[in-house]
Order: structure tokens, then C-alpha cells, then sequence
């Protein structure tokens, strides 16, 4: 099998990892958001302390693998086809944008609900702040999905 091949089904598997971060962050903006800001702030206090290490768990790996494979399909596709991809620079310049919020925005955030100084009557606003930053890394995470979605598709190479 020569390098082309594999790296077609490398990049199929990438654009699907890429579109399951994807969907993970779209299920966490609009289910676990929703369902936070419809119960009291020290039940979700209670709840965020009780699952907070599940969602890292689940996340991070999902998160860091979807950056890492989209970065490597870029590399992959210069070398196997001795030019560049908009599309896979595209796709792996966007994951990378998902990690750079987490350290941007969420890290501090998520810290925040940890806090035993946290104030529960500020937990409302601080739901909805994190929720519109939730929104645009879902963004973020689409375009980056959908980027290696056009970008997994074979090239046409020149007779």
C-alpha cells in the first residue's frame, strides 16, 4: 500500500474524529448548559464538583487527539503529495484555535466553579458567559470538522 492510500484513510479517520469533537462540544453547548442554567447555583455547584473530572476525562483526550491528527494530516499531505492543503492547514489551524480557547478562556473558567470562594448568585452571569464562549468554540470545532471533511476527499492529481 503506498503512502497516498493510507494516507486517505488517515484522513478520513481524522475528519471524523474532528466531527466527533466537534459534536461532543455541540452536545455539551446545548444539553449540559441548559441543563446547568435550569437548576439552582448550588446545585450546579454541587454537580459541576461531583462531575467536573468525568467531563476532563472525556474532553481533553477527545479535544488533543482531534488537534493532533488534523496537524498531522497537513504534514502528511504536503509529503504525500508534495503540496500544501489549504484545507488541512484550515482544519488542523482550527482545532488548534478549540485548545488555545480552553487555555484562553475555559481553564480559568471551569477553576472559577471549583473555587469554594465561588458566590452562587454570580453563578447565573457566569453560565451565560460560558455559554456564549461554548457557542464559539463549537464554531470553531465545526469549521475545523468541516474543513477536513472537503479536505479527506482524494485529490485529483494531474495525468
Amino acid at each position: 500500500m503506498n503512502l497516498r492510500k493510507v494516507f486517505e484513510v488517515y484522513a478520513t479517520a481524522t475528519a471524523l474524529v474532528l466531527g466527533l469533537s466537534a459534536g461532543a462540544m455541540l452536545a455539551e453547548a446545548v444539553v449540559l448548559v441548559n441543563v446547568w442554567r435550569a437548576i439552582s447555583p448550588d446545585e450546579f455547584l454541587a454537580w459541576y464538583h461531583r462531575h467536573h473530572h468525568e467531563l476532563v476525562q472525556f474532553y481533553s483526550p477527545l479535544q488533543i487527539a482531534a488537534t493532533v491528527t488534523a496537524i498531522i494530516a497537513a504534514i502528511w499531505f504536503r509529503l504525500a503529495y508534495g503540496r500544501v492543503s489549504r484545507s488541512w492547514l484550515a482544519a488542523a489551524g482550527a482545532a488548534v484555535g478549540v485548545l488555545v480557547l480552553f487555555f484562553v478562556y475555559f481553564k480559568s473558567a471551569n477553576a472559577a466553579f471549583l473555587s469554594a470562594d465561588v458566590d452562587p448568585a454570580q453563578i447565573p452571569a457566569m453560565l451565560t458567559t460560558w455559554g456564549a464562549w461554548q457557542w464559539f468554540r463549537t464554531a470553531v470545532g465545526i469549521t475545523a470538522a468541516a474543513c477536513a471533511i472537503v479536505a479527506a476527499r482524494p485529490p485529483r492529481l494531474e495525468s
